[in-house]
């Protein structure tokens, strides 16, 4: 099986994994819905011309998408709290403060990474 050798090498792993990318199934939740196929498309898109070593693009998250993260958020809060490892919840604090992590704002994946 391939394994990356280099880091550079996950670039290509990326594009193995996002080969799904936009398109969906039928089945899907979001296959009639226009404007999520086109988020995700556009999302797709980001993920693909990314490469190792650049700033991961900004989303500009809409209010749909910001008002489920708030429900996502709360409903793991308290299971955070239970379950995460001691790691982890040492370093919420400072994530909340540090990367925006909070109910309100879907932390950007570059902030994260340079946290």
């Amino acid at each position: 099986p391939w394994f990356p050798r280099k880091i550079s090498d996950i670039d290509v792993f990326c594009h193995r994994t996002l080969d799904a990318g936009a398109e969906l199934k039928s089945d899907h939740p979001g296959f009639k819905d226009e404007a999520y196929r086109e988020r995700r498309r556009i999302i797709c898109e980001n993920a693909h011309r990314h490469r190792f070593g650049e700033a991961i693009p900004k989303v500009e998250y809409v209010e749909d998408e910001i008002k489920t993260w708030g429900i996502v958020f709360d409903k793991l809060e308290p299971l955070t709290h239970r379950h995460a490892c001691r790691e982890y919840l040492e370093a919420l604090p400072e994530m909340h403060k540090q990367c925006g992590f909070s109910r309100d704002n879907i932390p950007q994946l570059q902030d994260i990474s340079e946290y």
